[in-house]
């Protein structure tokens, strides 16, 4: 059976990437879908160019800018599936995507929450296939109960290489709008404690690390970005989210320092069990803030390239 998927892409400023991003979308072999774009209040040419695209399946909706949580959320409301992908639009879908979730629901049709593998697109050009992709067979699929143990130092699955039923959605609620930073984090946590992911170790996404105007890029500084105390009562119970959180919460620090956001660097680094993390990462926590600065700004420039080593060294085929 061939399902009906809504597609929930929102946009800000991306007329450099969005054509390709769409483009991707309708060369699924997967045709059945409505793509609902969701424009956040664009400032440049990007709805011009989503109205350039005559396929009846696109639908464009204006916003003031309100940020990416809110317009995901407002997809999903106008979502006529029960079954909503997500796909930002500087990424960019390989043609098997929609197709291999919608076998998946069909060899789990009891399930909630689907995903596959990606690829990182770097600024060189570069695609790296991520580390967990060579821990299961290719096509291998299954059940993923842990999901905190398995995506503790790197992500199975991608924002954008998912699916998830409304009735899920709407049982765990929508993406956090308070948050500047890591909705989808969050979202991830709030899926994981409620239902198991069924994951298929295909790549179905190309995740553009070099796409422009990329939040990610941005400074942390004076950011709203995760509400520490929110799953505490959890963490004491479940020491599979608590060392999740704890790497969680050393990425962020590291952001901070970045960011020279000291309060909010010291915040997060209050919060770990230095047990949690990983021999270099505590040697890295007790290092003057100017030379973790340092550090930290030479790792991004090697991430923005490509060169990542949580990536496979294996370049993606």
């Amino acid at each position: 059976m061939e399902l009906f998927f809504s597609v929930i892409i929102p946009l800000y400023n991306k007329e450099k990437d969005i054509a390709k991003t769409l483009e991707s979308l309708l060369n699924q072999d997967h045709m059945n879908f409505e793509a609902i774009v969701i424009d956040d209040g664009s400032t440049d040419s990007s709805a011009s160019i989503v109205k350039e695209f005559s396929d009846k399946r696109i639908q464009l909706y204006h916003i003031k800018n309100r940020g990416l949580p809110a317009a995901r959320n407002l997809g999903v409301k106008y979502a006529k599936s029960e079954y909503v992908a997500f796909l930002d639009a500087d990424d960019l879908w390989c043609n098997n995507h929609l197709s291999t979730l919608n076998e998946l629901i069909q060899l789990y049709p009891n399930e909630n929450w689907f995903g596959s593998s990606y690829k990182v697109l770097s600024k060189l050009g570069r695609e790296f296939n991520s580390i967990l992709y060579e821990k299961w067979e290719p096509n291998w699929h299954g059940l993923i109960n842990n999901f905190f143990c398995i995506n503790r130092t790197q992500w199975l699955v991608h924002i954008c290489s998912i699916c998830v039923t409304k009735t899920i959605f709407n049982q765990i609620g929508c993406f956090d709008e308070k948050l500047d930073y890591e909705e989808d984090i969050d979202f991830y946590v709030r899926l994981a404690l409620k239902v198991p992911l069924v994951y298929a170790n295909k790549v179905t996404l190309r995740y553009n690390a070099a796409g422009s105007n990329r939040i990610s890029d941005s400074s942390f500084k004076g950011k709203s970005t995760f509400n520490w105390d929110k799953y505490s009562e959890y963490e004491a119970k479940n020491i599979d989210l608590k060392k999740f959180l704890d790497f969680f919460r050393y990425t962020c620090f590291s952001k901070y320092v970045l960011s020279f956001d000291t309060i909010k660097a010291d915040l997060a680094l209050s919060g770990i069990n230095r047990n949690n993390l990983t021999y270099k990462q505590r040697v890295v926590i007790m290092m003057p803030r100017w030379l973790m600065v340092i550090g930290f700004k030479f790792k991004s420039a090697l991430m923005r390239l490509g060169i990542d080593f949580h990536l496979t060294n294996k370049e993606g085929k």
